[in-house]
């Protein structure tokens, strides 16, 4: 199966060349319901909405995880993370949070046929889309925050229609 190559944040096409009796493609993953945040700098970050901070949220070149959810991840031995402290600002009652990591994915996917998928490990496509390997959605999927966690495949991704 070849899927339609799709424009990078880098301006260059992405190679989704796949044969997907012969690789496990990496998951989509995203957060399920909760507020939104702008990430501030310095590791603050302004609630859009009202209400609980979610256990997985992910925004724009970050994704805040609950602390416990973190020090799960960095547990499980997760590659091409970084985890940062986090506080969370919630304009409504003035309050700041510590209850959150937020998690910086090193490497985008530029080409689906160098990603290495047997261990957990995150990606990022663009500036806002974050991928699992497998092995890391197999791990999750057993644990409490499954049920703040949405996955898809990567065709779901590129949206119906996109084989060739």
């Amino acid at each position: 199966m070849r899927l339609r190559r799709q424009p990078s944040a880098l301006g260059r096409p992405l190679n989704f060349t796949v044969r997907p009796h012969l690789m496990a493609l990496p998951y989509r993953i995203c957060a399920r319901v909760g507020p939104g945040f702008i990430d501030l700098g310095s590791g603050r970050f302004h609630q859009l909405q009202r209400g609980k901070a979610p256990p997985f949220g992910e925004g724009f070149r970050y994704v805040l995880v609950e602390n416990a959810l973190a020090e799960f991840l960095r547990a499980t031995g997760v590659e091409g993370v970084r985890f940062e402290e986090a506080v969370l600002i919630d304009p409504w009652t003035d309050e700041e949070f510590t209850t959150h990591t937020c998690l910086r994915i090193d490497e985008c996917i530029q080409d689906i046929r160098s990603l290495t998928h047997d261990r957990p490990r995150m990606w990022m496509v663009g500036d806002l889309n974050y991928f699992v390997s497998p092995t890391l959605k197999q791990i999750l999927e057993k644990t409490r925050w499954v049920s703040y966690l949405r996955f898809s495949d990567l065709s779901d991704f590129m949206g119906s229609g996109s084989a060739v």
